[in-house]
């Protein structure tokens, strides 16, 4: 189910990069996988385990948003990455 901040997934490439800019406060930054920056949002990560944090490596889908940006679908978190969120410990 395609959010409303991503639109319609395209041509699925597969990416593995780490958080390179996080603003928490509002839920998004950018991943780096060594050839570009790529939007992601935290309302695309599978898991909300965690909370994401500048370094954390991520798995994800190359997608577009609804006007046609590049952006990160399908998050996955790999490793231990993030700080667990409050309501869990």
């Amino acid at each position: 189910m395609p959010n409303s901040h991503t639109g319609d997934q395209s041509a699925s490439s597969v990416r593995r990069g780490k958080i390179v800019d996080w603003n928490a406060a509002k839920g998004f930054g950018f991943a780096d996988d060594g050839r570009r920056r790529t939007f992601v949002h935290i309302g695309d990560f599978t898991e909300r385990i965690k909370r994401p944090e500048i370094g954390d490596e991520l798995s994800y889908t190359l997608g577009t948003d609804s006007k046609g940006r590049p952006c990160g679908r399908n998050i996955v978190m790999l490793g231990n990455g993030g700080r667990l969120r409050h309501h869990l410990l």
